[in-house]
């Protein structure tokens, strides 16, 4: 009997010790699963954040000149992660993507677009002008509830100071704002037709609503569809040819002649760095340029940045023009520097401390003109007669820039 026991006891104790096995076999198998999970995990997370660093390295190649590269450059040697770019033809959006693993990670791009508010005098700045302001044709807007017609003439952020009279000819009469306009006989809702001065501060009422003061304008965003701090990308984009002034303090004194070289070379599109002066004589070369005689006429953009632009006499001009100072800042020094005999200093001695334009002969164009300063007091001057045909067609051809790309609402966790 003791040794049937003993017998007992030892199988009992061994399949104590075999379900003991089990059950610590059991649990550590269940924890290498765990473990193992985690790592694949913890592999595959990593495999995802590659690939989302691979989409930003191509958005670092992207954002400079908001256009597809031609060759993106691996992100990183040792993941050998190659950023790619392709065209959806259908959306005409750009897809960014970068594969790591079984990962992939896209986002997209559309083309920019503008969102150009009405009017065809606008600056984000002040106005002072001397002589008389014809408004020809203003931007006709949208039709109102009575078939009236949103007129805006001027747009602007600051003030508005006319000192002899203001007369808006309407949209009845005269050129057209844009090729396939019909008025239905409708005139502007309201014309402002001012004998004498009108100062938009003190005098507020003179001023009707197709003057519209506008405190939030982004003018360059509006035109062109990007920031204003990715002005670069619009510049080296393709369609301007850029000329650099910025290395002469007086190199500003040859804008004129540079611009007339280019529009020989049938060139439309400028971008100036640095200040402009044009003097009467290349004024009416540019003319010229732009009319040749028994050919259509040839609209231009010019594009001033971070400086002074100042026109020396009487212009006629057919196209669009852009000021943009982003960073730089008039002052008496500036115009000082440049030592003109016809200049804001001569004429408009109170003011041309913040002016950052100064036209300084009658001044007609037939398309848009547009002004965007870093400060509401930087001031554009006219010393002598404004007069200006809105023509929507003729600024829809300056902003055609289609190479350039903005961000997809929603494609990156920004809804």
């Amino acid at each position: 009997m003791m040794k049937q026991s003993g017998v007992v006891t030892l199988m009992t104790t061994g399949l104590l010790l075999v379900v003991g096995l089990i059950i610590t076999m059991g649990a550590y198998r269940a924890a290498l699963y765990e473990i193992k999970r985690a790592q694949n995990e913890v592999e595959s997370r990593k495999a995802y954040w590659q690939a989302e660093g691979g989409v930003e390295c191509g958005l670092a190649q992207f954002i400079p000149t908001l256009t597809m590269p031609e060759i993106a450059t691996p992100c990183d040697a040792g993941i050998e992660i190659v950023p790619s770019f392709t065209l959806d033809e259908s959306m005409q959006e750009v897809i960014l993507s970068a594969k790591a693993g079984s990962h992939a990670v896209s986002r997209r791009f559309i083309p920019s677009t503008s969102n150009l508010q009405s009017g065809a005098l606008q600056s984000n700045g002040s106005f002072v002008v001397k002589g008389a302001v014809n408004i020809s044709t203003p931007d006709p807007g949208s039709q109102l509830d009575d078939g009236a017609w949103d007129c805006t003439a001027v747009r602007f952020g600051g003030s508005f100071i006319g000192n002899v009279s203001i007369f808006n000819s309407g949209v009845i009469n005269g050129n057209s704002p844009y090729d396939g306009f019909v008025s239905d006989g409708k005139d502007c809702a309201e014309k402002t037709v001012v004998s004498g001065s009108c100062l938009s501060d003190s005098q507020p009422q003179c001023l009707l609503s197709d003057f519209k003061k506008d405190t939030k304008l982004n003018i360059f965003k509006d035109f062109f569809g990007v920031e204003p701090q990715y002005h670069d990308s619009v510049r080296d984009g393709g369609d301007f040819v850029v000329i650099d002034l910025t290395g002469d303090e007086l190199g500003a004194k040859s804008c004129g002649a540079a611009i007339i070289e280019q529009l020989d070379a049938n060139v439309l599109k400028l971008w100036i760095e640095g200040s402009c002066i044009i003097s009467s004589t290349e004024l009416a070369a540019i003319k010229s340029a732009l009319n040749p005689p028994g050919l259509e006429k040839k609209p231009i953009t010019l594009v001033v940045h971070e400086g002074l632009l100042a026109l020396q006499g009487a212009a006629t001009l057919d196209g669009v023009i852009f000021h943009f100072n982003y960073d730089f800042s008039p002052s008496e020094e500036a115009w000082n520097t440049l030592d003109l005999a016809d200049s804001a200093v001569a004429h408009f001695p109170d003011d041309y401390g913040l002016a950052a334009y100064y036209q300084g002969g009658s001044f007609s164009i037939t398309g848009g003109v547009f002004f965007d300063y870093p400060d509401s007091s930087h001031v554009s001057l006219f010393r002598d007669s404004l007069s200006f045909h809105y023509n929507r067609d003729v600024i829809r051809q300056a902003q055609a820039t289609t190479s350039l790309f903005s961000w997809k609402k929603g494609a990156w966790r920004d809804f």
